[in-house]
């Protein structure tokens, strides 16, 4: 019987010989991802400055990742989180307070805090880490309210339906004149029956575009009538409004309400009124006529 010869592979043969025929074709080899240097400090980079209670901490607070040497690691994306360290006030810190880094920086736009106060300071912190940093220390200053658009001008020789068994709706479209937060309307408006809806909505072609940013219901019991009075109607969630920025204020009622319009022609430069009514289709607004505004008044928080 002719013995059979057994032949193994000679290992480091073939380990030279792939390598060369890499080495050939401009093969690399490929190496695990290094992770990034252990975190040692954090730092702001963009620090709040003094600002109005409510409104966002401007400029936008940023705070790095840094390593030993004081550098930002700019492969870190290590979850970041701020929080009140001095607060004189008691104020809660409002928006996203806890923010991933993105090349070694972690950005936190949208941040307030809720109270006027002197001396506030943000401390940063990092997940998995000791390290912490405190901002320099900033005040937070009482908001101011006031009128930013009116026209206050009435006809007190009619009034205009709201609700009842055409569903009227009524809107004015308001275009902002100041950055503040739009909170409470001043509306001669009363009701005899059910509630009253009172939406800011959006404005798409100068006209409501159904888009509700906010809204407050107000019992007839809290506003009866005369329908001539006029009315603090307060929006327990007010909406951030820019200079230029259009919205308008929709008024409907499960009930019978109504309001006396402006006077005739056109006082209000920002905007016109109109209704929403059966048996036209529900969304089809039209404008009001000879008086083309409401009687109203916005107030802002500044």
């Amino acid at each position: 019987m002719i013995p059979m010869l057994t032949m193994f592979p000679r290992i480091g043969s073939v380990l030279l010989l792939a390598g060369a025929l890499a080495a050939s074709c401009g093969g690399r080899e490929t190496r695990p991802s290094e992770s990034p240097p252990a975190i040692a400090s954090l730092a702001f980079r963009a620090e709040p400055s003094n600002s109005s209670a409510i409104f966002a901490l401007t400029p936008v607070v940023q705070v790095a990742v840094l390593d030993a040497s004081g550098n930002t690691i700019a492969s870190s994306n290590a979850s970041v989180s701020v929080e009140l360290g001095a607060n004189p006030s008691g104020a809660a810190l409002l928006g996203t307070a806890r923010i991933a880094a993105a090349s070694g920086i972690a950005s936190f736009p949208g941040l307030r805090i809720t109270e006027p106060g002197t001396g506030y300071t943000l401390v940063a912190r990092a997940e998995g880490s000791s390290a912490s940093a405190t901002s320099a220390p900033f005040d937070v200053n009482s908001p101011r309210i006031a009128v930013d658009q009116q026209q206050p001008i009435t006809d007190s020789t009619t009034s205009i339906f709201i609700g009842g068994t055409s569903e009227q709706k009524l809107a004015q479209v308001i275009t902002a004149g100041v950055m503040g937060w739009l909170g409470e309307l001043k509306l001669p408006v009363g009701c005899s029956t059910g509630n009253l809806v009172v939406e800011l909505q959006g404005v798409t072609n100068d006209k409501p575009n159904g888009t509700i940013l906010t809204s407050e219901t107000i019992a007839a019991a809290d506003i009866p009538e005369p329908v001539g009075s006029v009315r603090d109607i307060v929006l327990s969630s007010p909406i951030l409004v820019t200079p230029g920025e259009k919205v308008a204020f929709v008024l409907r009622s499960t009930g019978n309400c109504g309001m006396v319009p402006g006077p005739p022609g056109n006082p209000y430069p920002g905007g016109d009124g109109y209704y929403d009514a059966r048996p036209n289709a529900p969304g089809v607004w039209v404008a009001l006529g000879s008086a083309a505004d409401l009687s109203f008044a916005t107030w802002v928080v500044r």
